[in-house]
């Protein structure tokens, strides 16, 4: 088989799937182990200079060596296939090789899609803590001027905020509170529940 990969007809189909597989392979291998930067410098942008990139995905560019090698390998095996396999001439198996290309690169493109929408942000609003209830892990001085500590569920996370306590009274820890509102530098104002 490999004979028929790099030699006649078939070699301009042949080459370009066995490099482009053995580059594929190559660079999945290298980000299953942790290679995330191997594409510096090589991609292509095609953002106009001077402009932040708008909404483009910076995980898939069009020209990275990635997608070539893709397109390459689904490329050259398509063609291949149409001329051994179907017995077809170059025509349709160009043609064939132009699809499987092209199927190669969308199928990147979606994989790529699936895996990015599964990061989510660590960041929280500390805004979306106001009228929940939480907890003092550090006890809440009295008078309201020194801070705090305490746990509240904001977006299904347990975190931990500064706190004053909203009427000047000392709270204790591990008392249930409510968050009235925001203080200074980011500090929440509480009462107890």
């Amino acid at each position: 088989m490999l004979d028929t990969l790099v030699s006649g007809p078939t070699a301009m189909f042949g080459i370009p799937a066995i490099a482009g597989t053995m580059l594929f392979l190559f660079r999945l291998g290298g980000l299953l182990l942790g290679a995330s930067d191997m594409d510096a410098g090589a991609e292509a942008d095609l953002t106009e200079p001077g402009s932040d990139g708008g909404d483009t995905d910076e995980a898939f560019k069009i020209f990275s060596i990635q997608t070539l090698a893709a397109f390459a390998m689904g490329a050259g095996w398509a063609g291949y296939t149409g001329m051994t396999l179907f017995e077809w001439g170059y025509g349709p198996s160009a043609v064939l090789s132009a699809g499987g290309g092209v199927l190669m690169v969308w199928l990147l493109a979606m994989g790529v899609r699936a895996i990015m929408s599964l990061q989510v942000s660590g960041n929280i609003d500390i805004h979306d803590a106001i009228g929940k209830s939480g907890e003092v892990t550090v006890a809440l001085p009295e008078g309201g001027s020194a801070t705090g500590r305490v746990r509240v569920v904001v977006d299904d996370r347990a975190r931990e905020f500064d706190a004053v306590s909203a009427n000047g009274i000392a709270v204790g820890s591990r008392t249930r509170v409510r968050v009235l509102g925001m203080g200074h530098g980011n500090t929440l104002s509480v009462e107890v529940e």
